[in-house]
């Protein structure tokens, strides 16, 4: 920055010394755009925001056309670069003596930047039981962690406009006659109409305190294995107190009838092939569930009474407001599921900027307040993915851990002879923390972030604009981006531990985990495939021999996976409307599948779509922007059975 004396003369006199020239010629990406290029050597500014390799049709070493001063700073950034490969060089030397593990990079080009797998070499604490291993770790491109924060912020930034219903329904080959309400407007009337209905929050009843330890129980097996961010020995400890003294108006209680009311509302998996599976037209999730939706109300709505005596911007009130997030989207309120996560997500960045002042802070923080942003990130990702709801800025928060370090004490079976045991504390930990599922839940849930990094990362780049824009992209890039997902996603997947494991084309485990595991990947791969489709059915010339060879496996393999992805549709779990949401999703693209005749309307596909239907209309009484979804899915269906009767004539 200059000094203020010189930013004072005239105008005239802060003129660049050299002449500047204007950009004659734009990359080939920002071409393909069709998107104002910086002309920014050797790589311009789009090009190096998204990490992809940025290509001029002249050589990038010819810099005959460039001003003084611009090679002049391409001198500086050559330096820097070269200090940069030097401190690399350092740190693999140093790793490679102080880390006896192996690190398995993804050979990946850019720009989806390499994940790779290691090890933990974290020593345990002393006399506790040791933690399970990272499954997956990011290698740094430097010697801090601070230093990695560009990194993070490529990874989290992605825009969502482009993967919402709507968008989908807008696409040509659906030609609807009608205007799609936004999902966002069905979502405010559902929450109208709930708040019309809502309980009286001035009467007072204290839940008992008798079926605590089952609710915990519950807690830990059916919701603390996908989101391990409480600490077991802090949980173990409340739930003893209060026990004995009751829920009382503090933070304490305040947390644990969170717990309880998440305890009372979650079921353990179970699952049936989905042929075996019998529909009930007649029957609804609201129904079916009643009982347990109004136990779980009475604790939830002592809990939500004492959060605001919580601490601010306190570790304890971030798991507060991410567990009432998550107990929202259990019982299908999904907008205000999104506000509770927005807090926490809010009171995470400006936790961790008051961090440094707190005098208490343990290790135990430390790994609570890694998992509370990841889980707090992702579930803000999941959300905005189908609502169109603001950011709360989390993803640009540069946050130094790549990946949460695990929890420091697991279960220690020999614990259960110790005499500082209760005989309900020794149940609730052989019941629901043994190692094996605490190793178990600990996998899954860094299998978790690795995957959301590398869809952000995929959305990022094949998202970035409208879904037209995807039949100007040239072929040959379109291909080498779609085959770097696959290849991460392929590694990723042969780098799960056995604990976890799954088959890929398997249909209907009765592991929860491996299930949800297995929808999650096969999810960003449809993602993958999406343009693909697009430019399948759209594109105004036929495919070209090369291009149909690269297409037609892919498509057959996305609507492999649309088509036997619909199963265990009443269970009800924290991801139940993220899941009825990308089921309509799959639906509305197999029946576009169906009217260009890229797949056949055959007995898989109408049992597809009639599952779909009916695992919509069982859910509709919950939250009502599934019935306008399930209306427009029906009103698509019929309108391709009608086409089809008239003697095939779809387009």
């Amino acid at each position: 920055m200059q000094p203020a004396a010189k930013r004072q003369r005239r105008s005239d006199s802060l003129r660049p010394a050299y002449p500047r020239r204007r950009a004659v010629e734009a990359c080939q990406t920002c071409r393909a755009r069709k998107t104002k290029c910086d002309n920014v050597r050797p790589s311009c500014g789009f090009c190096t925001r998204i990490g992809t390799r940025c290509v001029f049709e002249t050589t990038e070493s010819d810099f005959s056309s460039f001003d003084p001063a611009s090679l002049k700073i391409l001198d500086r950034l050559n330096a820097v670069a070269a200090d940069v490969q030097t401190l690399l060089a350092r740190t693999t030397s140093n790793s490679s003596i102080s880390n006896a593990a192996p690190v398995i990079e993804f050979p990946i080009k850019s720009p989806l930047r390499p994940i790779s797998i290691a090890p933990s070499t974290a020593s345990p604490e002393q006399g506790a039981a040791p933690p399970p291993p990272p499954l997956i770790s990011v290698s740094p491109p430097s010697t801090t962690d601070t230093q990695n924060s560009d990194v993070v912020s490529e990874t989290l930034n992605f825009p969502t406009e482009e993967l919402h219903d709507e968008k989908i329904l807008s696409w040509p080959i659906f030609e609807l006659p009608f205007t799609i309400t936004p999902l966002i407007e069905n979502l405010l009337d559902a929450e109208a109409d709930y708040s019309s209905e809502a309980e009286d929050y001035s009467v007072n009843q204290d839940p008992p305190t008798s079926e605590l330890w089952s609710l915990v129980d519950s807690f830990l097996l059916n919701v603390h294995i996908k989101n391990p961010i409480l600490d077991f020995q802090r949980l173990r400890k409340s739930a003893a107190n209060i026990i004995q003294n009751g829920f009382k108006w503090d933070e304490e209680s305040c947390l644990m009838l969170h717990v309880c009311a998440l305890g009372a509302v979650s079921s353990p998996y179970s699952s049936l092939p989905n042929d075996d599976l019998t529909i009930d037209s007649s029957a609804t999730s609201l129904g079916d569930s009643l009982e347990e939706l109004e136990r779980s109300k009475l604790y939830y709505r002592e809990a939500s009474k004492r959060l605001s005596i919580v601490r601010k911007f306190s570790l304890v009130q971030i798991q507060c407001y991410v567990l009432s997030g998550i107990y929202l989207m259990f019982t299908m309120r999904p907008l205000v599921a999104w506000r509770q996560f927005h807090l926490a997500c809010v009171s995470c960045q400006i936790y961790f900027k008051r961090q440094n002042r707190d005098s208490d802070w343990t290790d135990v923080d430390r790994s609570l307040e890694q998992r509370l942003f990841w889980t707090a990130f992702k579930s803000e990702c999941e959300i905005r993915s189908i609502i169109p709801t603001p950011p709360s800025g989390i993803i640009d928060f540069l946050y130094p851990s790549m990946f949460p370090s695990p929890p420091s004490v697991v279960y220690d079976e020999s614990a259960e002879n110790s005499e500082q045991h209760s005989p309900e504390e020794i149940h609730i930990l052989k019941s629901s923390v043994s190692s094996s599922v605490e190793r178990k839940s600990w996998f899954y849930y860094l299998t978790e972030i690795a995957l959301r990094k590398i869809e952000n990362r995929m959305i990022s780049v094949l998202y970035s604009n409208s879904n037209e824009t995807w039949l100007d992209l040239p072929f040959e890039h379109l291909t080498e981006l779609v085959t770097e997902v696959e290849t991460q996603l392929s590694l990723c997947h042969s780098n799960i531990v056995p604990e976890i494991k799954f088959v890929m084309d398997h249909i209907g485990y009765d592991d929860e985990v491996k299930d949800v595991l297995q929808a999650r990947f096969w999810e960003i791969y449809k993602l993958t495939y999406r343009p693909l489709l697009y430019i399948a059915i759209h594109s105004a010339k036929p495919l070209d021999e090369t291009q149909h060879a690269f297409i037609t496996p892919r498509l057959d393999k996305m609507f492999h996976y649309m088509l036997n992805s619909c199963m265990h549709y009443r269970h009800r779990h924290h991801g139940t409307w993220f899941s009825i949401h990308c089921r309509f999703v799959d639906g509305a693209l197999i029946l576009a599948g169906v009217k260009s005749r890229k797949l056949p309307y055959d007995d898989p596909v109408r049992r597809n779509i009639e599952r779909i239907i009916e695992v919509m209309r069982y859910w509709e009484s919950e939250s009502s922007d599934l019935k306008a979804v399930r209306t427009i899915l029906e009103y698509i269906w019929t309108d391709v059975r009608m086409r089809l009767d008239m003697g095939g004539i779809l387009v």
